[in-house]
Parts: structure tokens; sequence; C-alpha cells
């Protein structure tokens, strides 16, 4: 009987050992091929169908600088919520899909932490419109106006979304939007990702899905 050269004998043995070593590794049930996988963000191009067929994402506008003013008439800015993704509002209580469309914002805001995704509406160009002249009568103009769409925003958002208003539209304008309702999404850099000129239902699952990936770095 042929004998196997000895260097055959050891490289064959240590192959064999190899593979018993490597099947001993492997878990239950062979090999988990989801394991250590990063979870894909979808392209937000995807989204663009349906409701948000619309969807805009060549403006890439930094958040507006201009100041707008929170419920107690205290200053506000974008930065104040920089590191986080803010889905802007601009709305009115005169705008009906406005006001359809706000207890749907509600909702997308309860489906994220406040610490990642904060949804921001702001009654917009209240004086506008105003027929008052003199000072009193301004005056006396917009505290109505406040009052009327923060307790309309009260009711509609069932006190789950901020109040913020902008009398002189100054945000709308340097936005770059004329459109009520419009909703822009910014980034934790307070950069533009994407916006919406129109109403939308914003607790659909898609919506959510949009949110979400603008919050994992979706381009």
């Amino acid at each position: 009987m042929l004998k196997r050269p000895a260097h055959l004998i050891r490289n064959s043995a240590v192959a064999g050992l190899l593979a018993l070593f490597c099947a001993a590794c492997q878990p239950e049930g062979g090999t988990d091929a989801s394991a250590g996988a990063v979870e894909e963000v979808p392209a937000l191009a995807s989204f663009k169908e349906g409701q948000f067929e619309s969807l805009d994402f060549d403006m890439d506008l930094q958040a507006p600088e201009v100041v707008f003013y929170d419920t107690n008439g205290g200053e506000a800015r974008f930065s104040d919520f920089a590191g986080k993704v803010v889905v802007m509002n601009i709305w009115a209580t005169w705008c009906t899909p406005c006001m359809a469309e706000m207890p749907s914002l509600a909702a997308l805001q309860r489906e994220f932490s406040e610490e990642e995704v904060v949804v921001i509406p702001v009654a917009s160009g209240m004086m506008l419109t105003s027929r008052a002249r003199t000072d009193e009568e301004k005056t006396a103009a917009l505290e109505a106006a406040i009052v009327d769409h923060r307790d309309t925003l009260q009711e509609l958002s069932e006190g789950v979304l901020p109040f913020y208003y902008d009398p002189g539209a100054d945000v709308t304008f340097a936005a770059k939007t004329g459109a009520f309702p419009s909703t822009i999404i910014y980034d934790p850099q307070g950069v533009e990702v994407v916006r919406l000129m129109r109403d939308a239902h914003w607790d659909t699952p898609e919506a959510i899905s949009l949110v979400r990936a603008v919050l994992n770095g979706a381009r």
C-alpha cells in the first residue's frame, strides 16, 4: 500500500481541525446573515409619490435667522432647536387646509422624542391683512389674533404642539415660501432637507418614515 507523504498528512489534519473549529463557532441554526447588518436608510426621493408627489428637495436653505415669538411673547429662533430635526409648519386660522392637517402634525410629534424631532407650527402673517391704523388698534388686533390662533392650536393639537407666531410673516419670507400651509423639514444642522407646499396627513406611515429618514441622515 502506498504511503502518503508526511507533509500531506499534516496538511489534511490541520484542515480537518480548522473545519471543526469553524463549525463550532457557528451559532445554532447556521450563519445569521443579518448579524451586524446596518439598517439601510431609504433615499428621500423614494417618498415622492401619493400625497408627497410634490416634495421639493432642491432648496437646501439654512433655517431662517429671523425672530418669531412664543406663547408668552418671548423671542424664539430656529437656532434654539439646534441638534434636532425641525418640522416647521406655516399656518393660519383662515386657512382651512392648515386647520385640517394640524391634528396629524400633533400625532407626528407623538411618534418621536422631542429630544430628536420637534414639530414647530408658526402662525404667520396675522397683521398683514389687519385694517388697524392707530397703535392702539394694532395692539388690540394683534392680541386678539394671538388668542385666536393659540386657542385654536391648543384645541386642534390637544395641547401637544407649542404655540409660536410671526405677525409680520418674516419667517415665511425668509424661508421663501408663500404657501399656506407649508411644511419644511430641517436637519439637526439647521439645513433644509425637504419641503411640501400643501397640506398632508402627517400621521400616516409614509409621513412618519419620511421624518425618520431625515433623522437618520437621508438625502
